[in-house]
């Protein structure tokens, strides 16, 4: 049988995309076995909340992001334009 891929994904916030992708999985994992949900939401993934899991791990990842230094920062317009 072939792998099912389905991503439930919206700009915005308030849709009702956690409660969509959250119910699809839990109904779809009591038909077939090796249903995963991943919760990919980077600015709060809460899908955790429906469900209630025993986590045996918990990996987070984040993206750096730069920062200006103000006295290194002149007002040729360099930084801005950076």
């Amino acid at each position: 049988m072939s792998a099912l891929r389905l991503a439930v994904a919206s700009g915005k916030g308030g849709t009702g995309k956690t409660l969509v992708a959250t119910n699809l999985a839990w109904r779809l994992a009591a038909q077939r076995p090796g249903v995963a949900y991943v919760d990919a939401d980077v600015v709060g993934p809460n899908g955790h909340l429906f469900f209630h899991p025993d986590f045996t791990w918990i990996e987070r990842h984040a993206v750096p992001v730069p920062t200006l230094q103000g006295a290194a920062c002149s007002d040729s317009g360099e930084c801005a334009a950076a």
